[in-house]
């Protein structure tokens, strides 16, 4: 195992900054893999931190894999070194977002590894999954991993690899490392729960068999400057192909009802200025611009110190979003000085009503306001993001939309606007994680209201998002074991987008679930108790 199939530089001749690949003799075989391209894998922070993370370590030789670019390429080989997946030890997997949960199949399929846990044995590797939608519910392939992961992996780093490399140093069996990784805050290992089903063949409890935790805690990074996620390969091909990404802040204090990020990553912490001065510093030889990554980047203590830093060096930036209202003259012209010439901004809705329902207590005024000060220092392209499809949400809310867009091209006639609109998917662990998706025929209605509203506006760039992709991210997302299993069934009919032709999901997304019924996500412990989570969907309710 220890001879490489391809030469490296072949595959990997666009990445800057990248370690030669280390040889496989006395070192445990790893390979990170990101369930989509190499485009979209190497632009994700969470990939290269797991990956940074595994290289770090000498223990490990570790190599990378992403999904087929071609329908046409058939045998799945690793992209440094060219080994086959069944050569590894261990296969781990950072995934994002739940469509990604179907890509997973395809590569497993391609790399010649069964897809049913339970048919791997010794001989095989060990599948390990983490990322946002592994920890938000990992149901939908929970017959496929033999582990998942269940929030942030910087301080379980240590732990689980310790396991690994002994297990594999002692050729030990896989039942006895995954005893192990159970034993590790933050692993869920599905083959040691007893999963109970109604007739519909629905989840209605899950049950340790063995010693293991009738809960899986999140696990919570304790001080978020020990280690930051942030680019540690540079390649052309990628979104942010000339862009640094640094994550400066995680978690949010606001709580809106809708957004599972606010609930996977809490408590906020915000990173050290010294901390994310040391590591633009390090890529700024990489790159000539930086991204600041966080919910709040913009409500940091420490962002105009930050900001002037990277001014400094000459550098420009930008951030992964904007809160209504935090951006201050200062730094809109830092953003002009660099040469940004957008800014994104998050209303949700067209109305306060509908806001306070989400708990997004903004203004309308608050947003003329911020546009009126970004306008006023020289910006002209703002972007703006809506959702289409929010529990309790009326046909006149998404006509208040256009309304409050029509308003703003009015007011500033110079800008250019770019209207996002995503439809509304209920995630788990959220206070909307009972709300229903909404009817299809109703958003259709809605997406048309806004179509028609907004035909042929000067100055308007109008982006809807897919409603087919929307309604397979919220059957992924709301799926149980039983589902794993079904899919691994109809894996070899899975082409593309047909999951919704070949499975009955309306029983999934379109029921509003009942207040006490087991939910599939409910064997996680999120630390948020979910009578506060009840209470916050009720509330949404009242304010109707």
């Amino acid at each position: 195992m220890n001879k490489s199939r391809r030469e490296p530089e072949v595959f990997s001749s666009g990445e800057r900054y990248r370690r030669r690949a280390k040889q496989w003799s006395g070192r445990v075989p790893v390979c990170v893999i990101y369930p989509n391209t190499y485009h979209l894998g190497m632009s994700n922070l969470g990939f290269q931190f797991l990956y940074h993370l595994f290289s770090e370590d000498n223990r490990f030789a570790v190599d990378r894999a992403f999904a087929p670019e071609s329908i046409q390429e058939k045998l799945l080989l690793s992209y440094e070194t060219g080994h086959k997946m069944d050569e590894f030890y261990i296969l781990a997997f950072s995934i994002s977002y739940e469509n990604d949960y179907l890509n997973v199949l395809k590569i497993l399929k391609d790399g010649g590894i069964p897809l049913n846990r339970e048919d791997r044995g010794d001989k095989f590797p060990i599948l390990i999954a983490g990322g946002a939608a592994i920890t938000i519910n990992p149901g939908a392939v929970l017959q496929v991993f033999d582990a998942v992961f269940i929030g942030e992996v910087e301080d379980a780093f240590s732990e689980f690899s310790d396991a690994i490399v002994e297990n594999y140093e002692k050729n030990l069996s896989k039942e006895y490392l995954l005893r192990r990784l159970s034993e590790i805050d933050g692993f869920y290992v599905p083959g040691f729960y007893n999963y109970e089903f109604n007739r519909e063949g629905r989840v209605t409890g899950v049950n340790p068999v063995l010693d293991v935790p009738g809960k899986v805690k999140r696990r919570i990074t304790s001080d978020i400057n020990n280690s930051v996620p942030r680019t540690f390969l540079f390649t052309s091909e990628t979104e942010f192909s000339n862009m640094g990404v640094i994550e400066i802040a995680r978690g949010c204090r606001w709580k809106c009802r809708f957004c599972a990020a606010s609930y996977i990553y809490h408590p906020l912490r915000f990173r050290s200025q010294d901390v994310i001065k040391r590591e633009i510093l390090d890529m700024s030889q990489q790159c000539s611009k930086f991204g600041l990554l966080g919910a709040l980047p913009t409500d940091h203590p420490e962002l105009k110190d930050i900001t002037d830093f990277i001014i400094s060096l000459k550098k420009k930036f930008s951030f992964s979003s904007v809160r209504i209202g935090s951006l201050k003259d200062s730094i809109i012209s830092a953003l002009i000085s660099g040469k940004e010439n957008t800014v994104t901004l998050a209303p949700e809705t067209g109305n306060e009503r509908l806001r306070r329902v989400i708990n997004k207590p903004i203004t309308n005024h608050a947003l003329f306001s911020q546009i009126e000060r970004i306008v006023k220092n020289g910006l002209r392209r703002v972007k703006l993001y809506f959702l289409i499809g929010l529990p309790f949400e009326r046909d006149e809310d998404v006509y208040d939309i256009a309304g409050l867009v029509k308003e703003l091209l009015l007011l500033f006639p110079g800008v250019l606007f770019t209207l996002s609109a995503g439809i509304f998917v209920p995630k788990p662990h959220t206070p909307f994680q009972w709300a229903p998706f909404t009817d299809l025929e109703i958003i259709k209605r809605r997406i048309a209201i806004l179509k028609k509203e907004l035909a042929h506006k000067k100055n308007l760039i109008l982006e809807i998002s897919s409603l087919k992709s929307a309604l397979i991210e919220a059957f992924l997302a709301r799926s149980d074991i039983g589902v794993s299993k079904k899919l691994i069934e109809l894996s070899g009919k899975l082409r593309g987008n047909n999951l919704l032709r070949m499975i009955n999901y309306s029983e999934w997304i379109f029921r509003e679930k009942d207040y006490n019924e087991f939910l599939p996500w409910d064997i996680i412990d999120n630390g948020i108790d979910r009578t506060y989570l009840l209470q916050e969907y009720k509330e949404a309710g009242v304010l109707l």
